[in-house]
């Protein structure tokens, strides 16, 4: 049995307003969140559907938050933020 790979589209090819057209915006898994923020993914995602936390939804149903939206998040609900806790190291 072959292997599915999935492919994501290059920017270019993405519609306008797509929310991975932009290839410089950091998205975070739920589940990087959840560590973080020492919560279960249950919590994360009642926080996306409450609105407190902005998140968006691909189309395989899972979720991505930005990292704007999330730093804001963390701010407003008063935890520090570790800005190398989702940035690649240079």
């Amino acid at each position: 049995m072959r292997k599915r790979v999935v492919t994501e589209k290059s920017p270019e090819k993405r519609k306008k307003g797509h929310p991975l057209s932009d290839g410089a915006v950091q998205r975070i898994k739920i589940k990087d969140i959840a560590r973080k923020c020492m919560v279960s993914q249950t919590t994360v995602r009642r926080w996306i559907e409450s609105g407190q936390l902005r998140a968006f939804k691909l189309p395989s149903g899972h979720y991505r938050i930005n990292q704007v939206d999330y730093r804001r998040f963390l701010k407003e609900i008063g935890i520090s933020d570790e800005k190398s806790a989702f940035e690649s190291k240079s």
